[in-house]
């Protein structure tokens, strides 16, 4: 209803009937121009626009991909598969071009008039593609084929975190210059919405720490080597032969591979750039089965995490301590339930708290589903910026923690006197000592290993007692050291 009052025409909203099927009877002679069906500003009603409105404004993406391995016969089948829903929802996502290394072998799954080539040139520049998948890993032709890419502004989905990790700044320079999408989701713990979460969900949160398990191999391998006893050469090769693990496992198990992981997250939900080669890093290959054995008795067990959080340093300064070590975790901690190639990220923040964020870290299906999701987010226009934080913060050179030091002995009198010297020496003061029966860990006493525990400290100073204690007559190798997490 309206009230005239002088020259102006006061609406009452309350009067409207706003269901769809009145404002599809409402008269459409209240336009602004009257009778004249060009015109722009003409309204006209349609049931089909309103039930399902994106027809309306269908987003039709051409797409090349580069590599078509385990993933990315795995990113066409989900395309397929969901062809129809997306379609409804206004999205077509035609891949019309594939880059293989190995033209001879069969691919099952490739879109019908799909072009395979072993150029990606003819992907990243063919002024017919806008959108480009890149799953074909590695460092050397990838970054070629990315930059080359955005350089000739077509949006990027990669599953490749060593890249990101080694040329994040390059890529976001491109991609600004650009203005070209960035979607990464698949880089990160696989099927594990992580980057999704830090970017939006969490975004107006502040992040403290950001913490976990971030490689499905290794995780694999401690698992077997605490259920079945076994030490770590025999459950590598099992790794190797049921094809979780590489021929060549160096990037798994010491570490290169979380360590990029933990680059991007540190990015992503701290805002502080970090060189990945400036990570303090260390694997799983110097873990025996014996630290099994002993973190047991003490009620925890042994994970590889990656590790990024904010902390005050001696001096009262906010600094960023980042790391990649075995740790020495509590069964009562939920990142000690995970077992197997699952992945585990546990973010502490200033609203929510402790949040834990957990599935598979690898693998055809769960990577290839995160990969799809960016597509979908491109392809609606509702990808985010990649890193939408920036911060500065230095990092730190040495951080404090209680430390789990195991020490493998020719055993005989004085060795604990000897150790305890070394603690006073590097000002390391001890939290427990425990030895377990040879006859219960299966080792002769001439290589009988024992743990000692410490208060909280730096690990400068545990490596110092560590040197020194090295150089023993008694010691049979080097002691093996991870912080208690």
């Amino acid at each position: 209803s309206t009230q005239s009052t002088g020259t102006i025409q006061r609406h009452s909203m309350s009067d409207v009937n706003w269901t769809a099927s009145a404002l599809l009877e409402s008269n459409p002679s209240s336009s602004s121009r009257n009778g004249d069906e060009l015109s722009p500003r003409h309204r006209t009603y349609d049931h089909s626009a309103i039930r399902n409105s994106p027809k309306a404004r269908r987003t039709v993406r051409r797409v090349g991909m580069l590599g078509c391995g385990t993933v990315g016969g795995a990113v066409l089948a989900q395309l397929n598969d969901r062809r129809e829903l997306f379609q409804a929802q206004g999205i077509k996502l035609e891949v019309v071009a594939v880059c293989v290394r190995d033209m001879s072998k069969p691919r099952d799954g490739l879109p019908e008039d799909c072009v395979l080539t072993t150029d990606y040139h003819a992907i990243t520049s063919d002024p017919g593609i806008d959108l480009v998948i890149e799953v074909m890993g590695g460092t050397a032709d990838a970054k070629d084929a990315v930059f080359e890419a955005i350089e000739n502004k077509k949006d990027v989905v990669t599953a490749n975190k060593a890249l990101l990790a080694e040329f994040l700044p390059e890529i976001l320079e491109l991609t600004e210059k650009h203005s070209c999408k960035l979607g990464y989701e698949a880089a990160v713990c696989g099927g594990i919405p992580i980057i999704s979460t830090l970017q939006n969900a969490l975004f107006g949160d502040k992040i403290h720490m950001i913490k976990g398990i971030m490689n499905g191999t290794t995780n694999y391998m401690l698992s077997k080597m605490e259920t079945d006893g076994v030490g770590y050469t025999e459950v590598l090769k099992e790794a190797q032969d049921l094809g979780f693990a590489e021929a060549d496992p160096t990037a798994d198990v010491e570490g290169h591979d979380v360590r990029a992981k933990i680059a991007l997250l540190a990015k992503l939900g701290l805002g502080i750039h970090v060189d990945p080669n400036l990570i303090p890093c260390r694997g799983i290959s110097q873990v025996s089965k014996f630290d099994f054995d002993y973190s047991r008795s003490l009620k925890s067990t042994v994970k590889l995490l990656g590790c990024a959080q904010i902390k005050q340093n001696l001096q009262g300064q906010a600094e960023l301590v980042i790391m990649v070590t075995p740790a020495l975790v509590k069964l009562t901690d939920p990142v000690a339930t995970i077992a197997g190639p699952t992945n585990m990220v546990h973010i502490l923040s200033e609203n929510l708290g402790d949040s834990y964020y957990t599935g598979p870290g690898a693998g055809g299906s769960a990577t290839a589903n995160s990969v799809v999701s960016d597509l979908v987010a491109v392809a609606r226009g509702s990808c985010t910026l990649p890193f939408p934080k920036d911060d500065q913060l230095p990092i730190a050179s040495d951080y404090s923690a209680s430390f789990y030091i195991r020490f493998v002995a020719n055993d005989r009198v004085g060795i604990i006197h000897e150790i305890s010297s070394a603690c006073v020496d590097a000002n390391v003061s001890i939290d427990s000592i425990v030895q377990l029966p040879v006859d219960q860990l299966g080792c002769p006493r001439s290589a009988s290993p024992f743990v000692v525990l410490t208060e909280e400290c730096r690990l400068s100073q545990v490596t110092a007692l560590c040197e020194a204690v090295a150089t023993k007559t008694w010691a049979v190798a080097a002691p093996f050291v991870m912080p208690c997490m």
